[in-house]
């Protein structure tokens, strides 16, 4: 066994690393959002709808920085790292796709869920399966 990481592993790292990125960005954006400026086209429904938008913004937020500190002990072989990052990552991505479906979010934002669930694909490929076995024969 080679000491160096896996292509796919590596790979998986950096799309859990660009999707955190994203993530807490969109979500630190979706804290921020005013109502004032949505109250001239929703009217009376905008503080319900930024109420709606910071808790999936605070969220997208909190799964964010979670798959972005997690990224780093999954690439170094980290078994239950993988597992964790891999539930977290499909727990995320059900949501945004739930949220999608009732219309709260737009669907180009299925782009990070789709990306994260490549990402936990990749990790459990048989390239990378050997990569993640090894820290147990150790």
């Amino acid at each position: 066994m080679t000491d160096s990481t896996p292509r796919l592993v590596s790979a998986a790292y950096w799309i859990w690393v660009l999707c955190a990125a994203a993530m807490v960005l969109l979500g630190l954006l979706a804290l921020t959002t005013s109502s004032a400026a949505l109250r001239e086209q929703l009217g009376s429904d905008a503080d319900s709808f930024v109420a709606l938008l910071r808790g999936v913004g605070g969220a997208t937020l909190v799964f964010g920085l979670a798959i972005g500190f997690l990224a780093a002990p999954v690439r170094a072989g980290n078994a239950r790292g993988r597992a964790v990052e891999v539930v977290l990552s499909s727990v995320f991505a059900l949501a945004a796709i739930a949220l999608t479906v009732t219309g709260v979010l737009a669907p180009v934002f299925l782009v990070i869920p789709l990306l994260l669930v490549v990402a936990g694909v990749l990790v459990f490929r048989e390239g990378a399966r050997e990569w993640f076995r090894r820290e147990r024969a150790e």
